[in-house]
């Protein structure tokens, strides 16, 4: 279970107007002012909750063979699977909007001391009486103190997430015929796929009655039909510098009943010049259609946390002239502040909006394509016995990339980058009390320009020759991301942004591994490096111990105040014993010292405040695998 703060509920003088949310009625027995009263109050009281549970339903069914054709051996298959996933949100503690309406209406006390909806000789039976003004922990009439009004204004609600996938394929491998280096090796096959996935929100959420949320129902399919043909072509070998000479091949044909057709190849080269060096290098097309779930999952609309950009105190506008230009121009002027969910004036940067924004499926997204270029090389030096290097370069390009952005990145982008198809996907409100303060945001799924990453992985393994002892063994495997960078669209103007070191996307991860073995016995350690990361200030704007790089500038953020934090590492034991059944147990420890990352205000881990990809405290396991 998954718990989210209380509400931040409030009343503004449209939503009363329009009766989507009443004000504390004038004649409600909690209003001493004589007239209608717009309020906020956040339901610190009840936070709300979130329960997923996932049932998955599967079944396969295979044939599968082999023959010959003169000397050449043939193995193929027949197979059909069926997947379902069953999907269950439920939300607990969400206020319910027709029984909070009654509940802010005209109330008073009875003849026996109780507090009553609706008037004397017309009361609104089963309606408990609500008083938003009572601060959190009160304990006064009315208050959210007392169960019996928790009970009448909140309620529970369940959405339903279905998709469902079925394949049939049919695949066939074998040697077509012998060259003078080697046979000529093929792949080949046929697959249909069918997808369809549905969201049923709670009829609640359908009818508009669950305060900041809303949704309909959706529902999509597509079909899928393909034919891939793979060789392996071996040209060349035991030769003076060419030990071996090899070519990878492979072609694949895909027809989407609503993407149309595609094709997609993938050439690879390998080369020994002497028997301890190998030279490899690939390129390779790709094309990924969206999933139905991102297509057809259904919408949520949520209360995010946001940084205003435009806002004088915590925003770029407060030190970045630039952006302080850009949003005197939309409106917001030098003494522009932004508000929270609360209606108070925000005290740092991160705060909940004024109102819900909608996230999630997009049925107009379009497919990715893709570009991937390896180069490498494999060296394992006669004069070390065990020790084998490898260095390997890659880059890979996606076009069309399908994200998920934040409500302050679209934001940023409109005014710190100046995107104006970001501006697009916003509005702020022109009138009133929260004049100004973005008034709804889609930050649902949508197709990027292309996003784009190179970078080198690095492997060194050395098992020392086996002794009376045992046999010791060292696994070192590190990966370095030159660049990643995304362009938000297509436009020549927009500038690229850069992810490196930023926020989860660490520039070095490197794990390196030594191992002890003697006989069925084995121990070995692994440390884990991540290194250093950076994260907009959200504290000490000016610099301190929150913000240690006030003055960090870059083509890509501006000026920005940042923070700078460390590298960590994590170590991990683990002791094995092989049984003579073909099974192994092992007992170890993860996070042998405990280490704990960072606390990041930046929230790399969806909304929580610690990167996920680190170890929460020490875990200790036993587990037991069998060999088949």
């Amino acid at each position: 279970m998954k718990q989210l703060a209380g509400y931040p509920y409030s009343v503004s003088a449209a939503q009363a107007a329009s009766g989507a949310r009443a004000a504390l009625s004038a004649d409600s027995m909690f209003n001493h002012w004589g007239k209608d009263v717009l309020f906020s109050h956040r339901t610190e009281e009840y936070p709300r909750a979130t329960n997923n549970s996932l049932t998955t339903k599967r079944a396969g069914l295979g044939l599968e063979g082999s023959f010959e054709t003169g000397s050449h051996l043939w193995d193929w298959n027949v197979n059909y699977m069926y997947n379902r996933n069953e999907g269950e949100r439920r939300s607990l503690q969400s206020m319910y909007q027709p029984h909070v309406n009654l509940a802010v209406g005209a109330s008073f006390i009875d003849a026996d001391g109780v507090a009553r909806c609706g008037s004397v000789g017309n009361v609104i039976e089963g309606c408990v009486p609500w008083n938003p003004l009572a601060p959190a922990g009160s304990n006064s009439t009315g208050s959210l103190s007392d169960k019996a009004v928790r009970d009448y204004i909140f309620t529970r609600f369940s959405d339903e997430i279905l998709s469902t996938t079925k394949v049939l394929s049919a695949n066939i491998s074998g040697s077509l015929f012998s060259l003078p280096a080697g046979d000529m090796m093929a792949a080949m096959g046929v697959e249909h796929r069918s997808e369809e996935a549905s969201y049923t929100p709670d009829l609640m959420v359908q009818n508009g009655e669950i305060a900041g949320t809303s949704g309909g129902p959706t529902r999509g399919d597509y079909t899928l039909d393909e034919v891939y043909l793979e060789l392996q072509v071996p040209l060349l070998s035991d030769l003076p510098l060419v030990r071996e000479l090899s070519l990878d091949m492979a072609g694949r044909y895909s027809d989407y009943d609503n993407f149309g057709g595609t094709t997609n190849s993938k050439f690879g080269l390998k080369w020994k010049p002497v028997d301890t060096l190998l030279v490899r290098a690939t390129y390779g097309t790709g094309f990924r259609a969206p999933t139905v779930d991102d297509l057809y999952g259904g919408t949520v609309t949520t209360r995010d946390r946001i940084t205003d950009p435009c806002d004088r105190s915590f925003g770029a506008a407060a030190r970045n002239a630039e952006v302080a230009a850009r949003c005197t121009a939309a409106g917001m002027g030098a003494d522009f502040r932004q508000k929270t969910g609360d209606g108070e004036l925000a005290t740092t940067s991160g705060v909940q909006a004024v109102t819900d924004f909608t996230s999630g499926s997009n049925p107009d997204l379009k497919p990715e394509t893709a570009k991937t270029w390896t180069v490498g090389l494999v060296y394992s030096p006669d004069f070390v016995t065990g020790l084998d290097l490898s260095l390997d370069w890659w880059k890979i390009r996606i076009d069309n990339v399908i994200v998920g952005e934040s409500a302050t990145d679209i934001l940023n982008q409109c005014y710190v980058q100046g995107i104006q198809s970001a501006c697009d996907r916003f509005t702020r409100y022109t009138s009133g009390s929260n004049k100004g303060q973005v008034s709804g945001m889609n930050r649902s799924l949508n197709n990027a320009g292309f996003q784009e990453t190179a970078g080198y992985d690095i492997g060194v393994r050395y098992r020392l020759p086996e002794m009376a002892f045992g046999q010791l063994s060292l696994r070192w495997n590190t990966t370095y991301v030159d660049y990643l960078s995304r362009k938000s669209d297509n436009v020549d103007t927009t500038p690229v942004e850069q992810y490196t070191g930023w926020e989860g996307n660490f520039r070095v991860r490197s794990n390196l591994t030594a191992d002890w073995q003697y006989g069925d016995l084995g121990i070995s350690w692994t440390t884990r490096y991540y290194s250093s990361m950076k994260e907009k200030c959200s504290y000490d704007l000016d610099g301190g111990p929150e913000c240690n790089l006030p003055g960090f500038q870059s083509p890509y953020t501006d000026m920005q105040p940042s923070r700078k934090l460390g590298s960590n590492t994590f170590h991990d034991v683990q002791l094995r014993y092989a049984l003579p059944w073909e099974g192994t147990v092992s007992l170890g420890i993860n996070n042998v010292f405990k280490h704990a990352g960072p606390i990041m205000y930046s929230q790399p881990n969806s909304s929580f405040t610690y990167y996920g990809g680190f170890d929460i405290g020490r875990f200790i396991y036993m587990k037991y695998q069998q060999r088949f």
